[in-house]
């Protein structure tokens, strides 16, 4: 729904950090974004003037690089200009640009992107009084292309959504998906936090969650459904987190139980910060399918012409 690369880089416990890897929709290219492919002179030329920070993130695959991105950054850390990186000729191409409109709580209410992919895209963005991003309506040639709506808990945790993602180019936005968290009951602890959901038709039976006392997201246990109806099912997936200071996201692992007696160890990560709390590095190892990405982030302040 928005543009990947060089965007959010928080990371926060998941019910599905193991079954999802890194993915980006694929689509067809609109006939008014075709592929800019630009001399470095020449890209400098097309930097917003609004750009306060350069961005470079170079992601490695079992010590091979697999991209480079560099993104130039708004004052609100948001993405205006990304460029994709060819590894082996260093041929720059402008992959999108995007433009924002923020509420006067400085929170995104609109974002229109313009995707050399994609095509072109536009965001509107609802919050609830707590700041929680409580629904996102996409559109594409003026018609729904989704919708998100989303369900917190007193700390800011989501913990159920619904998603309609419709074909825009149908007379009617014919309904391609309809997800929706269904959930029967669902317990709170004194802080408001959720600490437990037992689902009706999901996945997973039972999601249960521990947090700091800075109500950070400890850990996670998530019970299959089907566990025990097909032969080699697993049981569970534990997910423990660890965080510094100043509440950043350090390490997270997650386990896999085959069986109520076994644990193992599928997935790790790891993710530094620079002294602004800036994230400069993350490692995941996905030790089942030995698979180790990491991805450094570089930053350079841009100066502003008076």
């Amino acid at each position: 729904m928005t543009a990947t690369g060089c965007g959010d880089t928080s990371s926060e416990i998941s019910q599905d950090e193991y079954i999802t890897a890194d993915t980006a929709v694929e689509g067809t290219a609109s006939e008014n974004c075709p592929q800019e492919t630009t001399a470095k002179s020449e890209l400098s030329a097309e930097i917003p003037a609004e750009a306060v920070t350069k961005k470079t993130e170079v992601t490695t695959v079992n010590d091979e690089i697999s991209s480079i991105t560099v993104c130039y950054l708004n004052n609100h850390d948001d993405v205006l200009l990304k460029i994709k990186v060819d590894p082996e000729t260093g041929e720059e191409t402008i992959d999108s640009r995007i433009e924002y409109l923020y509420d006067e709580n400085g929170s995104m209410s609109y974002e229109k992107i313009n995707s050399r992919i994609l095509g072109e895209s536009e965001n509107y963005y609802k919050y609830n009084e707590n700041g929680d991003n409580i629904r996102v309506e996409g559109k594409e040639n003026e018609k729904t292309s989704f919708e998100l709506d989303m369900i917190y808990d007193s700390n800011h945790h989501q913990y159920a959504a619904h998603e309609i993602i419709y074909d825009p180019g149908t007379d009617y936005n014919e309904i391609l998906s309809d997800n929706k968290t269904d959930y029967s009951d669902c317990e709170f602890d004194d802080n408001g936090n959720i600490t437990f959901i037992r689902y009706s038709n999901q996945k997973y039976s039972s999601v249960s969650m521990t947090y700091t006392e800075e109500n950070y997201p400890l850990s996670s246990i998530s019970c299959y459904s089907d566990y025990g109806k097909e032969e080699g099912a697993d049981y569970a997936l534990i997910q423990n987190a660890k965080y510094n200071d100043n509440g950043d996201l350090m390490s997270l692992d997650i386990i896999l139980m085959p069986d109520p007696d076994t644990e193992r160890i599928v997935r790790t990560k790891e993710l530094r910060y620079d002294e602004e709390g800036r994230m400069i590095y993350i490692e995941d190892n996905y030790i089942s399918k030995n698979k180790l990405t990491v991805t450094e982030y570089e930053y350079e302040d841009l100066k502003q012409a008076d």
